[in-house]
């Protein structure tokens, strides 16, 4: 399991939260026009969430990016 699934099985995300995370982050890291609302998603999500929380979408973020830079 996945530090994501792990985030998203919690029962602190809603049903919108959980269908959208992956893709937000992606966003965010690949800085397409809809990042900027996928920021504001994100960070509503960060305040729900517990530092463990906080932990586990940057983990899910860092390794995204390093997938991005690696094929661009």
């Amino acid at each position: 399991m996945t530090a994501i699934q792990i985030l998203m099985e919690s029962g602190k995300l809603n049903e919108e939260e959980r269908e959208t995370l992956e893709q937000d982050i992606n966003n965010v890291a690949k800085d397409i026009p809809q990042a900027e609302l996928s920021a504001m998603r994100i960070k509503r999500i960060w305040e729900k969430c517990n530092r463990a929380g906080y932990e586990v979408i940057m983990e899910f973020a860092s390794r995204t990016a390093a997938k991005i830079f690696k094929n661009p």
